[in-house]
């Protein structure tokens, strides 16, 4: 892991899986999920890596859990915004897999056991209330529409949310290929520091 200089990222979080429990603690109440495919995704209002502004920027990574792999179980493909000057691509590439240290190697880039791909995508990225939506140029689309609701608490990393059906979950890559539909999702703000 790179420690990187100074940097903060901030914004909106939606994430979707196949599986069908609370996401995104992949184990509550005494159930543990063997095998998540799953996509995450960052609109990033606010931030900046040192001198590089970061604002309005967003990434998606998807990948797949197997609990029977120990240690790193996280296989993932990282698709950064194709508006990205070289410099902020570079940045929000060592942010998002966790080399720059910080927050996001705590949080969930610590599980990360093989990068298949770091790709440059035309993201479109909605995470308004019951309109989220986001796509990776062909690769990635996923919709959410409803919220499901829960006794248990509904916890992020280390933010709280909301807990949502995924009407359809696609992702079309070398790499990854699943198609869930119904299943999981989860959306919060974040804020991510070195």
């Amino acid at each position: 892991m790179k420690q990187a200089t100074t940097w903060k990222v901030s914004g909106r979080y939606f994430e979707a899986c196949n599986c069908e429990v609370i996401c995104p603690c992949r184990n509550q109440g005494g159930m543990t999920v063997g095998v998540c495919d799953f996509v995450l995704s960052w609109r990033i209002v606010n931030g900046a890596f040192a001198d590089i502004d970061m604002s309005d920027r967003f990434v998606v990574m998807a990948g797949s859990y197997r609990a029977n792999e120990p240690d790193k179980p996280w296989h993932v493909i990282l698709y950064v915004d194709e508006r990205s000057s070289g410099e902020q691509f570079a940045a929000l590439s060592d942010i998002f897999r966790g080399r720059a240290g910080g927050t996001v190697f705590q949080h969930f880039a610590a599980s990360i056991g093989e990068i298949d791909a770091v790709r440059r995508a035309a993201i479109e990225l909605d995470h308004s209330p019951r309109r989220w939506f986001k796509r990776a140029s062909s690769w990635v689309e996923i919709r959410a529409t409803r919220d499901m609701s829960s006794e248990l608490p509904v916890q992020g990393h280390d933010h709280s949310g909301n807990q949502l059906i995924a009407d359809a979950l696609c992702v079309h890559d070398e790499h990854l290929d699943f198609q869930p539909r119904e299943q999981c999702g989860f959306e919060t703000d974040f804020e991510y520091i070195s």
